[in-house]
């Protein structure tokens, strides 16, 4: 009798082992199926079909309803030629609102040379509205024989600078880098800012401005610091003297307290303290 009591709980146990081994391969075999459905779904793209289905249904509807672009706006464009916005937009007449990349058209407006930064909304149901800053340029730099726009950060711009010739141009390597220090002191004399046609960068360390003309105009030499100063210095003499409008080739402001001049008929340079001034021009008919 116990012989055959343990025959009996040995079979069970095979039989309930053998049912965990089947169990278990069942379970492998699903998941091989299904790791294979999920492999030839990727490769073969049957995923992004039914992904891009179910996006052009929804995109659809949403057309039906009345959500497509009819009017785009565009704000703050100055320099920035429209064909290379239509272009960056990406975007044509009667698209589902909600078929809009923003992103995209983000990336492809910031790309362009003038953009500094853009704005972009959906005004459902119709209206897609872009705002843009552009960059100001404040000068131009010469290299190799060509003229850039620079900004108001110091960079160059990659453009043309076809219709700024208004603009100072500036000569040097590292002239971008320390143009807007130079502007925004050269903005503050509005008889300077006039008459200045180009500065030129000495050693990597101060300033040469020529005015009048880009070859043979009144050249003044500014100092390595404190170009304010040295300017509100020369605006205090032209004021009281005219100095800009007498007959001079150089004004030397490099000495925070005397002044050089030199005559345009290349007489020697005179040097002389600035409260002597005219004194000094009476005695040399500078």
């Amino acid at each position: 009798m116990r012989r055959i009591k343990k025959t009996k709980k040995k079979s069970g146990m095979t039989v309930r082992n053998t049912l965990h081994r089947i169990i278990r391969l069942v379970y492998l075999f699903v998941f091989l199926i299904l790791t294979a459905f999920v492999i030839y779904g990727f490769h073969s793209g049957f995923f992004q079909q039914k992904k891009e289905s179910v996006e052009n249904g929804f995109h659809e509807t949403m057309q039906n309803a009345g959500f497509a672009v009819t009017d785009i706006f565009i704000d703050g464009r100055v320099r920035t030629p429209l064909s290379d916005i239509k272009k960056a937009l990406h975007v044509r007449q009667g698209m589902p609102m909600t078929q809009v990349d923003m992103q995209e058209i983000f990336d492809n407006l910031t790309q362009l040379p003038w953009i500094k930064h853009v704005q972009i909304h959906r005004q459902l149901p119709n209206l897609l509205y872009v705002r843009l800053i552009e960059k100001n340029p404040i000068a131009l730099w010469q290299k190799d024989g060509k003229h850039h726009p620079i900004d108001e950060d110091g960079r160059v711009i990659d453009t043309s600078a076809d219709g700024l010739e208004y603009l100072v141009i500036t000569v040097g390597d590292d002239a971008p880098e320390h143009a807007p220090e130079l502007m925004n002191e050269i903005a503050k004399y509005k008889e300077l800012a006039r008459r200045t046609m180009s500065a030129v960068r000495i050693g990597g360390r101060r300033w040469n401005l020529i005015l009048d003309h880009v070859t043979n105009g009144l050249m003044i030499e500014l100092p390595e610091e404190n170009i304010g100063e040295a300017l509100k210095r020369l605006d205090r003499l032209d004021e009281k003297h005219h100095l800009l409008n007498r007959q001079l080739s150089l004004i030397d402001l490099r000495l925070p307290d005397r002044l050089i001049v030199q005559t345009i008929d290349n007489k020697p340079i005179e040097s002389f303290k600035p409260k002597n001034l005219l004194q000094k021009e009476t005695e040399q008919d500078v």
